[in-house]
């Protein structure tokens, strides 16, 4: 599946490849399309959109001090998490 390679070619790449193919510009269609795609299972979109929060918070550490890499706030993250999380219990209960 071409995703597989794609976390396959992400892993192997050194640094400076990674940062030439893996840009914002070129992630956020996909990212876009993937959270705000009206047909899709909002679920599954906020589950996504959770993970990607849960990632960003956990390479914080690891990116302070280099402007412009990552601008999370955890207190932020978390109050998003907590909305996503109530949302999700609420479509839940609606399928029902």
């Amino acid at each position: 599946m071409a995703l597989d390679d794609l976390a396959i070619l992400a892993n192997a790449l050194h640094e400076k490849q990674f940062g030439q193919i893996f840009t914002i510009e070129r992630l956020r269609p996909l990212v876009s399309a993937l959270l705000t795609k009206a047909s899709a299972d909002k679920d599954q979109q906020l589950l996504l959109a959770e993970m990607l929060i849960k990632q960003a918070i956990t390479i914080q550490p690891f990116v302070q001090g280099r402007a412009g890499q990552i601008d999370i706030d955890g207190d932020k993250a978390t109050r998003l998490l907590e909305r996503a999380f109530e949302a999700r219990k609420k479509l839940l209960g609606s399928k029902g």
